[in-house]
């Protein structure tokens, strides 16, 4: 009767660990880069897979976002219900970026929010051929071409 205790105990104790370990909570949820009188949107989700149709390897990103987040000056704003705020419409001949990223743990702890807590930077008013993103540094060479080219195609 004590080993089958002893059985079910550990097969239970497993069974909770292996559910831990499976649930991902590092790296990014999602990044989305939006252009208000630029070119288009680009949406890249936890996998790296892209609204364009093409993957994105996230393991460096995923690596280095934390940090990135704090060093690049990236605006966080808290999980709530309200709707979004708008976005300012830029001048003639330029166009306002906006690079929203949500983190992994974030998006499963603010799972009750319609609004996830996000981090944001604006690049407002930059000519439409702008394209330093910094975000886009932590990707690979190719990969960064492959966003910035869908960018440039919508």
């Amino acid at each position: 009767m004590n080993k089958l205790k002893l059985f079910l105990t550990l097969t239970f104790i497993s069974f909770c660990l292996s559910n831990l370990i499976a649930q991902k909570t590092d790296g990014i949820h999602s990044i989305v880069i939006f252009e208000f009188k630029g070119n288009g949107i680009i949406r890249i989700d936890s996998n790296g897979e892209t609204n364009f149709g093409e993957k994105i390897d996230l393991k460096t990103l995923n690596k280095k976002i934390e940090k990135f987040l704090v060093s690049a000056d990236y605006k966080k704003s808290g999980p709530d219900n309200n709707p979004p705020p708008p976005v300012s419409k830029p001048n003639e001949g330029t166009k306002n970026t906006y690079i929203i990223i949500i983190l992994e743990e974030d998006f499963l702890k603010d799972k009750d929010y319609a609004n996830k807590t996000k981090y944001t930077k604006e690049y407002k008013n930059v000519e439409q051929e702008f394209t330093q993103y910094e975000i886009l540094d932590l990707l690979s060479k190719h990969d960064k071409e492959k966003i910035l080219k869908n960018l440039q195609k919508k």
